[in-house]
């Protein structure tokens, strides 16, 4: 599509545009080295290192994030009819378009795109003998911080369950970005005890798409 003035398709017209804006992360990369620490220390940090989420613990522990780029950048979201596809975000930059897709996004973060399971739709129910049941006493209001604390003493009922605290502690905290304070995210109480299917989940479709829904 040659002679395009892309700026015509901008979604927020320039005059609307807001020149600052406030951006709360929580994606805590400084996690990372704590977490192998403890699954060296319970002997699962080579069985972490097979898993869906093993290559991440190679994410450098400084990445800046800029939050005036990416609010300028979110300024500058088109969408252009017949071009802009569903789950793609568009961008005018320079007078160029530029694209993220999952192609950018799988290159990036190297997590697995398929079609998902439903478990995320599914009403959940803890698991007698899981990591919920046995540490938490199946609470529903149990916080991310509380997962934290506890995977942080190194003391397991089954050396297990540290790898499975360890990706269900990465899911919420780099992954998804979440605050602390918040709860966890149940259904990934229910997925998490089953390895097979958590290491099958189709990482990158999901949080592909919760990127773009946040952003």
């Amino acid at each position: 599509m040659e002679n395009i003035n892309y700026e015509d398709f901008l979604i927020t017209p320039k005059v609307k545009w807001i020149k600052k804006s406030t951006t709360n992360v929580y994606c805590n990369l400084n996690a990372l080295p704590d977490i192998v620490k403890v699954l060296k220390k319970v002997g699962q940090f080579k069985e972490f290192r097979s898993t869906c989420f093993g290559h991440l613990i190679h994410i450098p522990k400084d990445l800046t994030f800029l939050a005036g780029v990416l609010h300028n950048l979110l300024l500058r979201q088109i969408h252009v009819p017949d071009v802009t596809r569903e789950n793609e975000l568009h961008f005018s930059l320079g007078g160029k378009l530029l694209k993220f897709t999952q192609r950018e996004f799988c290159l990036v973060m190297g997590l697995q795109f398929g079609v998902m399971s439903n478990i995320f739709l599914k009403q959940y129910t803890p698991i007698e003998d899981g990591i919920h049941a046995r540490y938490f006493e199946k609470d529903e209001n149990i916080h991310l911080v509380n997962v934290w604390e506890k995977f942080l003493t190194g003391q397991f009922d089954k050396p297990t369950d540290g790898l499975k605290m360890a990706l269900l502690l990465i899911a919420n905290m780099i992954l998804f970005g979440r605050d602390p304070r918040k709860r966890v995210t149940l259904w990934l109480l229910e997925l998490v005890e089953d390895l097979e299917s958590f290491n099958s989940f189709a990482w990158g479709s999901y949080v592909y798409m919760m990127t773009c829904h946040y952003l």
